[in-house]
């Protein structure tokens, strides 16, 4: 069954590659009544690692990093041949050393078909990896052997074990794999289609702290247990990922972690039109909450969401088959009436092919997102006050599920690779509903690029997720294909995997500070490979006027309404005992208003003051200390304004 759908992909890359030079001489414009289009070209700086293509091959699943429990490194999986999990190990200026990453894999129990889409998920301490394949769950001690090398890897008896589940996938669903979520109790969440569940259920396994030098063989089982949820299914999708997944995350701020959302495929609404839901399963209650997706702001209708994400805020994002980025607020109506929540939709720019939205990897501020048609890794600077939704509610069911776990011997192997600089096509689209930030990782960005580096050939990015220790804007990616030498002869199966800067256009509210914008490469013998915003040099979001050589940490809030002589709510200003200093700024819209910005210190008294000031107010304090300072606005002035606070804490360098 999936066998015809690789085929299929593989021919619609071929015309592809065949077509490339053809779609490298045009540009997109085009508009629409509520989103006109206006792109603007430039280059993005890429590099790329290629791994040896022995065994395993062509990397699909990225574990999508949203809370920056990931230091240097990045994780990988393989879909194609031996199937591997890779941890990457990256230098801190990453074209440092000629780019030298350290890779290290573990081996997989291949599945039936090589050809499906496993998705992975490191426990929160990053010990063990988690992998879903199309039958079955396995996990990764990362720390049970040392790696042997290349010519001598490693056989490991204990660092892998595998799930057998009593209640096996349904054959209906053909091949299943959903995306993972794995807790910070190191519980595991998946969605599928089963014997017993055969219209979806959503499957939680507390896997059992079986001490890996203990002897016991099989390993025992922990607890599974599956919820009735309808919808979630395996699509097929008509583009060059080939598959679609249904996604799964949980509310990473919650402290019980009992809420866990998942994408439906095929809810329908009153026009019996399926068009797909963003769930949310209470496995405490068995309550599920269900939003359909809404038509976006051209009246055009969104369905069939895939990848699911949530970010740092507890917004959930989404990825669909419509070609759009959907965002959820759960946690309060956001300015809707009792019952709604606020959802937004945000449609990508137009290729040459169809959208084929794959990845999706939240960053704070900013959304990244791949599609695998247009060879595109982009990302969402979003804009859109969104609309209010109602939420269809219902009560499931549950089952206890029995398992038998096995332990599988493995090989580990590490070796390093080194990175390799390319420039290429920059697209920024603005549109009412956001600003797109689009990197073409298969088109030279000539001539605003470097010609001197290796041209580039990448094709179908699938997984993705951002680079949480450098700014905003930088995402690692996974390739699907390569363009070959000669286009006639089509693509080749890829086994690399690749990072992007793609720098923050817009003004953000919580920008990194990122002083190595060149990411070790020499801007002077390279000048093309060096790209700035406005007012920004080094594109991190952090303004010229604030940035330094040591650490900004930058909050800008959205201007607020205040009345006359009276007072903003308090915005917290944290600071470390290494901190330099804490600046706190205002801006009125009213240049002749006058303003005072006022520091409290944790028992709310007044530590710090610009006193009244025309229009433009500034507080510095010089080596606060450790604190939890507060900041707020006084508006002194006889009317109300509108007030904009920028708060500044400075560290030392990173």
């Amino acid at each position: 069954m999936r066998a015809g759908v690789w085929k299929k992909s593989v021919t619609v890359l071929g015309a592809l590659a065949v077509g490339a030079g053809v779609a490298r001489a045009q540009t997109t414009s085009t508009s629409s009544t509520n989103n006109p289009l206006t792109t603007q070209l430039g280059a993005a700086h890429i590099i790329e690692w290629d791994l040896p293509a022995d065994v395993d091959f062509n990397p699909g699943a990225v574990a999508v990093d949203t809370r920056g429990e990931d230091n240097n490194s990045a994780w990988f999986v393989t879909r194609l041949g031996g199937q591997k999990v890779y941890r990457f190990d990256f230098s801190p200026s990453l074209m440092k050393n000629n780019g030298i990453a350290k890779w290290t894999s573990w081996d997989l129990v291949p599945e039936q078909n090589e050809g499906g889409i496993a998705k992975l998920r490191p426990s929160h301490d990053r010990r063990f990896v988690i992998v879903r394949t199309e039958t079955t769950l396995e996990e990764v001690d990362t720390q049970a052997c040392f790696p042997g090398t290349k010519a001598a890897p490693t056989t490991c008896a204990l660092a892998l074990r595998r799930w057998d589940f009593d209640d096996p996938e349904s054959p209906a669903a053909g091949f299943f794999v959903s995306d993972i979520a794995v807790d910070d109790a190191r519980r595991i969440f998946t969605v599928g289609r089963s014997v017993k569940f055969p219209t979806g259920y959503l499957q939680m396994v507390v896997p059992t702290r079986v001490p890996y030098s203990s002897s016991k063989s099989p390993a025992p089982a922990g607890a599974v247990t599956r919820w009735r949820v309808d919808g979630v299914d395996q699509c097929t999708s008509t583009g060059l990922s080939a598959f679609c997944n249904s996604g799964i995350d949980f509310q990473p701020s919650s402290k019980n972690q009992s809420l866990i959302y998942f994408s439906d495929q095929t809810f329908e609404n009153a026009a019996t039109d399926v068009i797909g839901a963003i769930g949310e399963l209470d496995i405490t209650t068995n309550t599920i909450r269900r939003w359909p997706m809404p038509l976006d702001g051209d009246a055009k209708p969104v369905i069939e969401p895939r990848q699911l994400k949530i970010d740092n805020n507890g917004i959930v994002w989404v990825i669909t088959a419509s070609g759009h980025l959907v965002s959820l607020n759960p946690k309060n109506s956001s300015g809707c009436q009792a019952g709604y929540n606020r959802m937004t939709r945000h449609k990508l720019p137009p290729g040459m092919l169809q959208n084929d939205g794959f990845g999706i990897a939240p960053d704070s501020d900013v959304i990244g997102y791949t599609d695998a048609n247009n060879n595109k890794v982009g990302m969402l600077v979003p804009r859109d006050g969104g609309i209010c939704v109602k939420p269809v509610l219902e009560t499931t069911t549950k089952l206890d599920i029995g398992a038998t776990v096995t332990p599988v011997p493995t090989l580990v192997m590490s070796d390093v690779t080194p990175g390799i600089p390319k420039t290429v096509q920059k697209l920024t689209t603005r549109k009412q509903d956001g600003t797109y930030v689009e990197a073409k990782i298969d088109t030279p960005s000539t001539p605003y690029g470097d010609a001197t580096l290796a041209p580039p050939n990448s094709l179908s990015p699938l997984g993705i997720t951002p680079v949480k220790w450098k700014g905003q804007g930088t995402f690692f990616y996974a390739v699907g294909f390569s363009a070959g030498a000669d286009p006639a002869a089509g693509p080749s199966f890829a086994k690399r995997v690749g990072f992007v800067r793609l720098g923050v256009p817009d003004k953000i509210k919580n920008p990194r500070d990122d002083d190595d914008a060149d990411d070790g490469m020499d801007r002077n013998a390279h000048p093309g490979w060096h790209q700035s915003e406005a007012g920004d040099d080094d594109g991190d979001g952090v303004g010229d006027e604030y940035d330094t050589t040591n650490n900004e940490h930058l909050t800008s809030s959205d201007p607020v309404a205040t009345p006359a002589f009276s007072a903003t709510s308090s915005l917290p200003a944290p600071t470390t005992a290494s901190s330099m200093t804490l600046l706190a700024t205002a801006s009125a819209d009213d240049p002749l208003a006058t303003i005072a910005v006022d520091i409290y210190n944790s028992m709310g008294l007044l530590v710090a003051s610009s006193g009244p000031m025309p229009a433009l107010a500034t507080v510095t304090m010089l080596a606060p200390g450790a604190g939890a300072f507060n900041v707020s606005v006084r508006n002194l002035s006889g009317r109300a304004v509108n007030v904009t606070p920028t708060i500044l804490v400075r560290e030392p360098p990173k």
